[in-house]
């Protein structure tokens, strides 16, 4: 009961926290789109879809790995600083690398290489990512003080924003405002978790950053094979269309991604320490959690599809305005994709990762992610960015289907019908709601 308690008050103080952070977005997205236009607007999305690469090269897929270290041996000082310290050791490795690639895209990209400010300020993240320790605090279950500093950032942002974007020349400083309030609450986590947890850093040996990057490397393929159809779509839309273009698909994905990232992320985030202890335990708890808690999300990711579908233009052009106007096809082919991703995350995150199938994980997305690039292609150049939002549609249907093949393959199910119904749906809503976080 205990572990239940602290689970909901996990997801509520996720689900708090990330309705104000969904806020801020509805503040400075109209401001932003309104005043620099559908083109700069594509300019800061594809600058910002290249350091994507390099910001998941950084974390290396810490929140998966080192989360689970961390959720299963939170009681042993000793292993949380050295956990602690290799993973900080190493992040600063790979900023060093991630800076010598950047200078080269930096003068070969034709975008980047017009769009200099743009391009630097974008990178300044980075920064952030290498002391942002996350997953520490995701492995620890407290979840609620990612959520506060979450909403930190926005907070800065939003004020910056605000401040300084008066005219259409000021579109540069949106990736300097971001950048700054990343680092800025980075800065202030990393201190915090010293002070919360007691961690000291242990002395650097470099044979055990190796090995931080080969006991974590499947996890990074598979985030990395990912990256192919979530980041590198905007850089194959934009070798066939202008930026304007981009601006739309850009328009359309970050509504998407405001629903992943305020509902089914953190979701997904407190629940995956929490399935993980249940798998310590033993296997077939852990297989009954996820059983128990997939319809939930499902019946959820479903309610917001059909949300999405039908108030797409309204939701567009209070968001952008009506020069986004062509962004609304887009986002009504984008309607499903929570419950799809959704879908993914439980059999996959969930399910694989929680039972160590790394090596299934990685093969799974690296199929998907190799095939939609010829896909990608296609369908970019001939439909534009409605092309590519069907590209990540069907990438993500062809993940999800693959992972449940895998498990089944292992004859593990974690799909239950007796949970699939309204009845079980009710009752166990209102069993959830009833719980009282503790305090």
């Amino acid at each position: 009961m205990k572990e239940k308690r602290l689970l909901v008050r996990n997801i509520m103080s996720l689900g708090i926290v990330q309705v104000c952070n969904m806020v801020f977005p509805l503040i400075t997205l109209p401001l932003i789109a309104r005043i620099i236009g559908p083109d700069k607007f594509g300019v800061i999305n594809y600058a910002s879809a290249v350091i994507g690469y390099f910001t998941l090269i950084i974390n290396y897929g810490f929140e998966m790995t080192a989360t689970r270290v961390i959720a299963q041996c939170k009681g042993d000082q000793a292993v949380i600083n050295k956990v602690f310290s290799n993973v900080l050791y190493t992040k600063i490795v790979l900023l060093l690398v991630s800076i010598a690639v950047f200078a080269v895209l930096l003068f070969t990209l034709p975008t980047l290489r017009d769009e200099k400010p743009v391009a630097f300020y974008s990178f300044l993240i980075c920064l952030g990512w290498v002391l942002a320790p996350n997953w520490l605090y995701q492995g620890m279950q407290d979840l609620n003080r990612i959520a506060l500093f979450n909403l930190g950032s926005k907070v800065i942002f939003t004020i910056i924003i605000l401040l300084t974007i008066r005219k259409r020349g000021d579109y540069v400083l949106q990736p300097l405002a971001f950048s700054i309030a990343q680092i800025a609450v980075s800065v202030y986590s990393f201190a915090y978790a010293f002070r919360l947890y007691r961690v000291r850093l242990t002395k650097w040996v470099g044979k055990e950053v190796v090995g931080t990057l080969k006991d974590g490397k499947m996890i990074f393929l598979s985030m990395l094979a990912n990256s192919v159809y979530v980041y590198t779509s905007v850089v194959i839309l934009g070798m066939f269309r202008d930026t304007t273009e981009i601006g739309y698909y850009s328009a359309a994905s970050r509504i998407i991604m405001i629903a992943l990232s305020v509902i089914f992320i953190p979701i997904n985030q407190a629940m995956f320490p929490y399935i993980g202890s249940a798998f310590s335990k033993s296997r077939e708890e852990g297989l009954e959690m996820i059983r128990k808690i997939f319809p939930l999300c499902i019946a959820l990711s479903v309610a917001y599809g059909i949300f999405i579908l039908i108030f797409s233009p309204l939701i567009v052009h209070l968001l952008f305005g009506r020069s986004f106007n062509d962004a609304v096809i887009i986002l009504q082919a984008m309607s499903f994709i929570p419950l799809v991703i959704n879908c993914g995350m439980f059999l996959g995150l969930q399910g694989l990762v929680n039972l160590k199938m790394d090596k299934e994980y990685f093969y799974v997305i690296l199929i998907a992610g190799i095939l939609s690039i010829p896909l990608n292609i296609v369908l970019s150049r001939y439909w534009g960015g409605l092309g590519t939002a069907v590209c990540w549609m069907l990438t993500e249907i062809l993940v999800a289907t693959l992972f449940f093949f895998k498990l089944r393959k292992r004859n593990i199910n974690i799909i239950a019908r007796e949970y699939f119904n309204v009845f079980y749906l009710f009752n166990a809503g209102a069993r959830l709601l009833r719980l009282k976080p503790d305090k």
